[in-house]
């Protein structure tokens, strides 16, 4: 056996990279990209394209509006706020919101390319509703201080229910948040 490397004859392919290298790649890539600071209202994150599938594990919902666009929301790594958008059909996701010092997103409903709207929760007492106008680049508080919030559902840009729980620790109970003005102001109805 030779001790060095057999070299590749013309027109021969290299072999693929091994895994090991493709996953340092994504370790890299990811830590280029800045966390988003905390704030009342949550800033885009910087853009950040990846060519791998959804994170399955990190992932809680998704909203397609047609069959190449839709967004996804869940937690990253540090247990925070994530967005993604495709515009191909979920072969990239571009991250559009990354705060890691917020609260899982749990639900996320689009009605249009521009509006939409999610909901994050502590899943025990805290829940928080955000939306945007212009594609998800950036969101705007539209709610807190819910108890849990399970889903969210938009049937147009003004009217939309939120499912949860009214947060009154030990005895929660149903609600549901109903909105017909796009979410400015929501109506607390309790479920029986």
């Amino acid at each position: 056996m030779d001790e060095y490397p057999r070299r590749r004859r013309r027109g021969e392919k290299s072999p693929a990279p091994a895994p090991i290298a493709v996953v340092w790649m994504a370790i890299i890539l990811a830590a280029r990209v800045p966390v988003a600071m905390r704030s009342p209202n949550p800033k885009p994150a910087a853009t950040m394209t990846t060519s791998t599938p959804l994170p399955s594990d990190q992932m809680a919902a998704h909203s397609f509006i047609d069959k190449q666009r839709g967004w996804a929301v869940g937690t990253d790594v540090g247990l925070g706020s994530l967005v993604l958008h495709t515009t191909d059909g979920g072969q990239r996701w571009t991250v559009q919101l990354r705060d890691d010092n917020a609260f899982p997103l749990l639900g996320v409903c689009f009605v249009d390319a521009l509006h939409g709207g999610a909901i994050a929760s502590t899943g025990t007492l805290v829940g928080n509703i955000i939306a945007t106008d212009d594609g998800g680049r950036t969101w705007h508080p539209q709610g807190t201080g819910y108890g849990p919030l399970f889903s969210v559902h938009f049937t147009d840009r003004l009217h939309g229910i939120v499912q949860g729980m009214d947060g009154n620790s030990p005895d929660q109970k149903p609600i549901t948040l109903i909105t017909s003005d796009g979410g400015k102001t929501w109506v607390v109805r309790n479920s029986k």
